[in-house]
């Protein structure tokens, strides 16, 4: 330990205690290593590999959610204790803050009209469906049995383009027009396209280990509405105090309709109603939104619905 005068700094964990299982590193901070990443830590600080990843990192290009820097407290002689980064090469710890940090990085605002280009791809895939029925269902539908043992994992999320019937294309697009052009101009076309895409992902992957692990591994799910059912949550979030007419006769705020549908939901999953219909992958859908308001946006949908944000 470096005597008190001699300017030396000491890395722990805590002011307490050393790092565990490491031994406390004495003397002036190494190169680089301070919070403002205007340097990085010399091959010599870290395993080669570790220094690759943390200059891709510093590059901006990659997102990586993690570096090979440790964060530390830096007990000076001469200075106040402030929060550092001190290179160790075999570091595991994730940065929490800086993953988030990553996650909530906004995209640069602009508005492409990315809810048409959605209902017009729509649209030609249901036109390749009814030209190649057999084709499209066999290589576009998602189908467990196809995705885990031939391999087929792109149907997880090919499916939401493809539809059973024309009535099935209609109501999707239907929402998507009304609830997804709004709120693309309030997202952005670029977060829309993320939000919506990754909605419908995730519906998929999630009605795939469902139902492959329930034993209906040979269903065939197709349809948007796992990701239109996302859509009408995030219309809800937006604009809490909409309303909209069901059947054009009766008027019901956004939120409560969105609590509504999900009700119902739940209650045909719970007792078998409307058979043929995947009652998860739409609860999948409506989770995934909420999950990605949360994460991603900062935005709790239930104290938007009852007016708690502030």
């Amino acid at each position: 330990m470096g005597r008190e005068g001699e300017g030396q700094e000491v890395y722990r964990d805590d002011p307490g205690g050393g790092l565990k299982g490491t031994k406390d590193i004495e003397g002036p901070a190494p190169r680089g290593c301070s919070y403002v990443k205007d340097r990085f830590c010399s091959p010599k600080d870290v395993e080669p590999f570790l220094y690759f990843v943390q200059l891709i990192y510093r590059t901006g290009w990659i997102p990586f959610p993690f570096c090979p820097l440790r964060p530390v407290i830096v007990q000076n002689t001469h200075d106040s204790t402030v929060p550092r980064l001190t290179c160790r090469g075999k570091a595991r710890t994730f940065y929490s803050m800086q993953v988030l940090s990553l996650l909530r990085r906004p995209f640069r605002y602009r508005y492409t009209n990315v809810a048409l280009v959605l209902i017009l791809i729509n649209v030609v895939c249901f036109f390749f469906r009814t030209l190649a029925p057999r084709e499209a269902l066999y290589y576009f539908s998602m189908i467990p049995a196809r995705v885990a043992k031939d391999g087929a994992f792109w149907q997880v999320f090919t499916y939401m383009f493809f539809h059973a019937d024309l009535s099935h294309l209609f109501f999707n697009m239907l929402g998507l027009f009304f609830f997804g052009f709004q709120v693309e101009q309030r997202m952005g076309s670029t977060e829309f396209l993320l939000f919506y895409l990754l909605s419908g992902l995730v519906a998929g992957v999630f009605s795939f280990f469902v139902f492959y692990f329930s034993g209906a591994a040979g269903i065939i799910l197709l349809g948007a509405s796992g990701a239109i059912y996302a859509v009408l949550l995030a219309f809800a979030v937006f604009f809490p105090h909409a309303v909209i007419y069901v059947m054009g006769i009766i008027p019901v705020r956004a939120p409560i309709l969105v609590m509504i549908y999900a009700g119902i939901e739940i209650f045909s999953q719970v007792f078998n109603v409307r058979g043929g219909v995947a009652h998860l992958t739409h609860l999948a859908g409506l989770g995934a939104a909420w999950v990605y308001f949360l994460v991603r946006l900062r935005i709790d949908p239930l104290s938007v619905f009852f007016d708690r944000r502030y």
